[in-house]
């Protein structure tokens, strides 16, 4: 079941990469364009950025179709086709009505992805084999699509309440249930589960009707939508993406053994840039969690302690892919006291440093450029002589079933866990190893 979630996690990862795209459109839709002489520019670029998040449901069906189905293009073209079939089924018989678009998109992605592994290698009659294996696959989700939407035609604005009354208790409990969203987070991250979780607070919790009309759920939806509650899921990353994580890196790198200093400043300078940047934090957080596990979890809590204080202070901001400065920048026209967020990142950065500094020095952890052994941290710049040997150190070709990765990890599947050797994929720069069961391995 982990193993399953963390291909769903994976899976959510693609569609998100077209968002960024949205929130830069309508960013640029606020310039003078009327003082440049194109008053329409602002109109279309407006146009350009809401599109993406109106059609997101059909962009999240087939991206999870996809990542479940090993980037199968009939499994996508099932979803696309499914979502067409759903919405227009659903909109026909009740035109006013307001469908949980992202749960159906994806509960038909998953079906997809289901469906296209259980009947690709399926076989028909002779006269019929041309619809056999990968083919059947759109045409079964096309009629599992048709009667999906008829179940949910009576019961569709039920399950869209059931979601709305969740979205009300988790609002209800203010501070804390932001506290708890921000721990459970970082502890998701850990193990690549983390999209799971925010596709449920970020596009499925908390409703707005815009001016026009239209229905957006979801923090992230509605805060691009103009809803200006929006954004206490997203706020609080901001000080821990910009901030707390460039400070741990910054004392990973003072900590290191004076031979190693070059090196691992180096490395974790632009660990810290890459964080500071676009809100990518793997290669910070997993340089401390295999070594200390306990600090792990102390970053967990005072992550969830900052998005507390965050929503405290009345602080809105959103983001389309990361809490990153790049989006800081083009999504503040739409915060709420977002400058807010610098002087408490600075504090929150300050703590984390002294933190870390001194527990890596009280305990004596064996953060990277404190290990007993040198470990080979130049193994990029040759990589067809160490590829090889990573390969080996996961058992082999043969011993690879499936094989992926998202930004910093890769995600595989394998016949035999036993033949993996840790070690070596330590000592070929490997922050570590995570086993999530039944073959399912992150490295």
């Amino acid at each position: 079941m982990t193993g399953y979630f963390q291909r769903l996690g994976r899976a959510l990862m693609l569609p998100l990469t077209v968002l960024p795209a949205a929130a830069v459109f309508l960013m640029l839709s606020r310039l003078p364009w009327e003082a440049a002489g194109w008053p329409v520019a602002s109109e279309l670029l407006w146009a350009a950025g809401m599109s993406v998040f109106h059609y997101a449901p059909y962009l999240f069906a087939v991206g999870i179709a996809l990542g479940l189905a090993n980037q199968s293009v009939y499994a996508g073209l099932s979803a696309l086709a499914g979502m067409f079939i759903y919405m227009l089924v659903t909109h026909t018989y009740n035109p006013d009505g307001v469908q949980p678009v992202m749960f159906v998109a994806a509960v038909i992605g998953v079906l997809s992805g289901w469906a296209y592994e259980r009947f690709k290698t399926l076989k028909l009659p002779e006269y019929l084999q041309f619809f056999g294996g990968s083919r059947f696959v759109p045409i079964l989700m096309s009629l599992v699509s048709l009667a999906f939407a008829w179940v949910m035609i009576p019961v569709g604005e039920s399950v869209r309440a059931w979601i709305a009354a969740a979205g009300d208790i988790v609002y209800s409990a203010g501070g804390f249930g932001v506290f708890l969203y921000g721990f459970l987070h970082r502890i998701l991250v850990a193990f690549g589960m983390h999209h799971v979780l925010n596709h449920i607070f970020w596009f499925q919790i908390g409703q707005y009707t815009a001016p026009d009309g239209s229905v957006h759920f979801g923090d992230m939806m509605r805060f691009f939508a103009g809803d200006p509650a929006a954004g206490i899921f997203m706020a609080g990353l901001y000080p821990i993406m910009m901030f707390a994580l460039p400070a741990i890196a910054f004392a990973i790198a003072a900590e290191a053994r004076e031979d190693m200093q070059p090196t691992t400043r180096r490395q974790f300078r632009a660990a810290a840039l890459t964080s500071f940047m676009t809100g990518v934090t793997e290669p910070v957080e997993f340089a401390f969690l295999f070594a200390a596990p306990y600090l792990y979890l102390v970053h967990a809590a005072l992550s969830g302690g900052v998005m507390w204080l965050v929503y405290e202070l009345d602080i809105r901001h959103g983001f389309a892919f990361s809490a990153g400065f790049l989006e800081y920048m083009v999504n503040l026209h739409l915060a709420t006291n977002g400058l807010l967020l610098l002087p408490v990142g600075l504090g929150v950065g300050l703590v984390y440093y002294v933190l870390f500094r001194w527990s890596i020095r009280r305990f004596r952890l064996t953060t990277p450029g404190r290990e007993e052994a040198v470990r080979l941290d130049d193994w990029e710049t040759d990589l067809p002589y160490h590829a090889p040997l990573v390969l080996q150190a996961l058992g082999g070709k043969e011993n690879i079933a499936q094989l992926d990765s998202c930004i910093t990890r890769l995600r595989i599947t394998v016949h035999d866990e036993r033949k993996i050797d840790v070690k070596a994929l330590r000592d070929l720069g490997a922050a570590g190893v995570i086993r999530l069961g039944g073959g399912h391995v992150q490295v």
